[in-house]
């Protein structure tokens, strides 16, 4: 300190109490305005007039105010105005190193963010997590490039990647699965594979090891823990299916009670609802919901049905339409008055030479009936 420049001031030592009655001017050697004291109360530091009670102005290109040293910096603010919290030469107005709110954070790892009672407390050396809410990422180590938000969501993760949990308890026991989304309460909340995606409160919350599924909906795909390769979308969907694979559910409530079986494709709200069997597809709301037991059937249209529910290869085609039983073919409802074909027909043949040919194939004799008279050919 060069001098002190005063009108009135009394300094009680050794604890520097310091009364101001006027103006105290502190001036060091390297300038002429270091410090000011006015008579307002307000202070300033690198000015004569401040604009605040509290002005810093940086002094011959220094920092305005460090918190810490030039190796260990907690808090900067340099003499561009940019703010760095554990960042010693921040490139932006805000720069944070490592953001967390928490009673006892430990993470040592880089790019991350934590906010949440016990979030992170774990990392050692996984970055680019981002993780809100209390108890997440409380097992995470080495994870890394991950989102969770919401109460315990990806708690259990250690070393996992991609992954993304939202929504209380979604992804919990994951460990060490990679490239999972689960966004919803519970969704993906056993799941310890890659690979899967649930959208959807309790979409895919048993699941275990079963992988790659998709589901979307809340409980689609609910019980599922070892299937695979299933997909899907709507609420309720496949939500009873347990190991049945590559199953397509697309509607509320499609193929809802499947439970082991696989191969079946239904769209449309409650279509294939009861079916427990495999190798059986359905286009149309409630299309095929009353087979059960039946296989290799084929429903298109608003509630076509089979004759039985455990008929089998059956094709039913039309809005309401009702099959003839297995290994039949149903075109239309009862209410059809005409069924137009264009082209060559053929019956026992697949290279029909007229409007309709019928062959009796590899039998030796072909009979063809038309209302109460019927003609017969014989090979021979």
């Amino acid at each position: 300190m060069k001098g002190i420049n005063n009108k009135r001031l009394f300094v009680l030592l050794p604890s520097v109490i310091i009364s101001v009655l006027t103006v105290v001017t502190v001036v060091s050697a390297a300038t002429t305005i270091s410090t000011n004291i006015a008579t307002d109360g307000s202070i300033s530091s690198g000015t004569s007039t401040p604009f605040a009670t509290f002005s810093i102005n940086s002094i011959g290109g220094l920092p305005a105010l460090v918190v810490g040293s030039s190796t260990a910096t907690s808090l900067i603010v340099d003499k561009n105005g940019n703010v760095g919290i554990g960042a010693a030469a921040p490139s932006h107005q805000f720069q944070v190193s490592q953001f967390m709110v928490d009673s006892s954070p430990s993470s040592t790892g880089a790019n991350d963010v934590f906010a949440g009672n016990g979030v992170g407390v774990a990392n050692t050396s996984g970055y680019g997590d981002t993780g809100f809410g209390s108890n997440v990422f409380t097992a995470n180590t080495t994870g890394r490039e991950s989102t969770a938000f919401g109460w315990i969501a990806l708690g259990s993760q250690q070393n996992g990647y991609w992954n993304t949990g939202m929504g209380a308890g979604a992804g919990y026991t994951n460990v060490s699965g990679n490239e999972m989304t689960a966004i919803g309460a519970d969704a993906l909340n056993k799941n310890t594979v890659s690979n899967n995606t649930a959208v959807g409160s309790q979409a895919l919350a048993n699941n275990t090891t079963g992988t790659p599924n998709d589901a979307f909906g809340r409980n689609a795909l609910q019980l599922n823990t070892i299937g695979t390769y299933n997909t899907a979308f709507g609420v309720g969907s496949l939500s009873q299916n347990i190991d049945g694979s590559s199953n397509v559910a697309i509607g509320s409530s499609a193929l809802a009670t499947n439970i082991h079986k696989g191969n079946n494709v239904a769209v449309g709200t409650f279509a294939l609802l009861n079916s427990t069997t495999d190798y059986n597809s359905a286009l149309g709301s409630s299309a095929g919901s009353n087979l059960t037991t039946g296989q290799k059937g084929l429903f298109i249209g608003f509630n076509a049905q089979p004759s039985a529910p455990s008929d089998n290869n059956e094709i039913v085609v039309g809005y309401n339409a009702v099959g003839a039983g297995s290994n039949t073919v149903t075109v239309g409802n009862s209410s059809i008055i005409s069924t137009i074909l264009t082209g060559n027909v053929g019956i026992g043949t697949t290279t029909p030479q007229s409007k309709l040919q019928v062959s009796a194939g590899a039998s030796a004799t072909t009979t063809v009936t038309v209302g109460e008279l019927g003609l017969t050919s014989s090979k021979g």
